[in-house]
């Protein structure tokens, strides 16, 4: 089996006979309104991929710097579409409208033979609030997993290993991918200690997943995207940055784990790994022009570069000719309709700041299920709202048409963002906006009704020196497994493994945001005496 590095978390993967390209990202216009692009550039692998015989495609989810519409278009429609089954009506006729001849939608339980020898099998991610995929390919004896952004759980780890004993390669995410806590006003105090926190937990999550399934190597992908929008680009290395280079995963492994250390490969586009030895055929071109020790060098030239394509894609987005307010409260009541229970479950007011031609300041109140124009209050969002979104109105234009989703916009860096502080986080609310959707919402709201009867029927019991207690098994954040072994006894607290949210004990009061963990005392067992 041969795997060659397309750059971010993009794959080529070699293996029986057949080509699998993975997530090719290759667009020179970038991603998230030309927000994104890769680094280091890889843009002239996609001439490179065109010429190649392959014979799988495997998209693993629908950002946009995965599902590059442009990259897609220009693939043979007699490929193989390899997708997860999300349970979502837009997927569905997103993926159909690529005109692909042969679609295989799969989840955990089926698989595809791609040729003899050569298995695909998806696992899709364990959560509600996010729709993402992995991929499991079997093939030359050899077994890989391409984790890419996916958050598999530690049970789904487990149900891997028991069916792939040896791996011979994980791939999986170890940089920052969202806009937390940079766009914040929080103080800059705050925005650095939070952004040292998400990038250790980023560190510790990439580690385990590396300990759970044991693979002979291990291989850092899919991030840091280069931000060369000088509106955002500060964002990139300043020190309330969520992204971290290779670089310093590797220090940080060589000191808290460097047997795992050794066994991790960063690669750099057009980089060849063989497995399952681990030889690197290295891109000699592109390790002449890029060095991560000399990233900032780098991107520097390459914004200039590509100056003209972010101004281009910036000027795509005229700014509206009118209000935008009568199109905001249709959009949002129509958006209540679909999903009343997550709705309610937001229990907040939210502003939306929109600033510019046809903008204004809009209260959506999540407790009386209303829109409110509130352009004529000046007072602070402290005292109107409890979370607010400061964005140009040429952005909030093409989320009301349908065009894009607020995570596009997000994921832009291209707007700021309000709360009285780092514990008021709200994930039903940005549950409710990342699934922006009439369908999505629908079929959201019926699988949080599933995890919240989970979740309040499943406890674990939990020792410590202060006591013993029963413990909501699943955290309220994103409905991660939890069980004594993430009980920290230094912090006295639960620290959930999937994204670091932590938990008083005794108390359960969440130290991250809005939701709490159940912690009670467990009952005294009654003497038989």
């Amino acid at each position: 089996m041969r795997v060659m590095s397309l750059g971010h978390a993009g794959l080529l993967i070699e293996a029986g006979g057949v080509r699998i390209a993975c997530d090719p990202w290759l667009s020179p216009r970038g991603a998230f309104l030309g927000g994104w692009f890769q680094l280091p550039q890889n843009h002239h692998l996609k001439a490179r991929l065109l010429a190649e015989r392959l014979d799988v495609l495997y998209v693993s989810h629908g950002h946009l710097d995965h599902f590059d519409a442009d990259t897609l278009a220009d693939l043979p429609r007699d490929l193989t579409l390899v997708v997860a089954s999300f349970p979502s009506r837009p997927w569905v006729e997103q993926v159909r409208a690529l005109g692909f001849r042969t679609v295989h939608f799969l989840d955990g339980e089926k698989s595809v033979e791609a040729a003899p020898g050569v298995r695909l099998r998806v696992v899709t991610e364990d959560s509600a609030y996010f729709a993402d995929s992995a991929l499991i390919v079997e093939g030359d004896g050899e077994v890989l997993v391409n984790l890419n952004d996916c958050h598999i759980s530690e049970p789904q780890a487990r149900a891997i290993v028991e069916r792939h004993p040896r791996i011979a390669a994980v791939f999986a995410q170890f940089s920052g991918a969202n806009w937390y806590p940079f766009v914040y006003d929080f103080p800059e105090e705050t925005r650095v200690r939070a952004a040292r926190e998400k990038v250790q937990n980023s560190f510790l999550r990439w580690k385990r997943y590396m300990d759970n399934l044991k693979p002979a190597w291990a291989v850092p992908f899919a991030g840091p995207p280069a931000l060369l929008d000088p509106q955002t680009a500060r964002y990139l290395d300043r020190p309330d940055s969520i992204f971290p280079l290779p670089p310093q995963l590797i220090s940080w492994l060589a000191a808290n784990d460097p047997t795992l250390c050794d066994r991790t490969l960063p690669l750099l586009p057009g980089d060849w790994l063989s497995l399952p030895d681990g030889r690197i055929e290295r891109d000699e071109p592109m390790h002449a022009d890029f060095a991560w020790e000399r990233a900032g060098e780098y991107i520097a030239r390459y914004a200039e570069r590509m100056a003209p394509a972010v101004e281009g894609a910036v000027a795509s987005f005229p700014w509206p000719t009118g209000s935008l307010f009568e199109r905001f409260r249709a959009y949002v009541h129509g958006m209540l309709a679909a999903g009343p229970r997550l709705a309610t479950r937001v229990d907040a007011r939210v502003l939306f700041d929109v600033v510019g031609a046809g903008g204004g300041r809009w209260l959506v109140d999540f407790r009386e299920l209303a829109v409110r124009d509130l352009s004529a209050d000046g007072r602070p969002y402290g005292a109107v709202c409890d979370y607010a979104f400061r964005l140009e109105s040429r952005y909030l234009a093409p989320v009301l048409d349908g065009r894009y989703g607020w995570s596009d916009v997000f994921l832009s860096f291209r707007f700021h963002a309000w709360r009285p502080d780092v514990a008021s986080y709200n994930e039903p609310l940005m549950t409710f906006l990342r699934f922006y959707k009439e369908d999505d919402l629908r079929v959201r709201e019926a699988m949080l009704a599933k995890l919240m009867t989970e979740k309040e029927q499943g406890s674990f019991t939990l020792t410590t020196d202060d006591g013993v207690y029963e413990v909501q098994r699943f955290c309220p954040h994103t409905g991660e497994r939890l069980d004594a072994g993430c009980y920290d006894p230094r912090q006295r607290a639960i620290v959930c493994p999937r994204h670091g949210w932590t938990f008083d004990v005794p108390g359960g009061r969440c130290r991250n945001g809005t939701s709490d963990l159940r912690v009670t005392p467990a009952p005294v067992a009654e003497s038989t005496t």
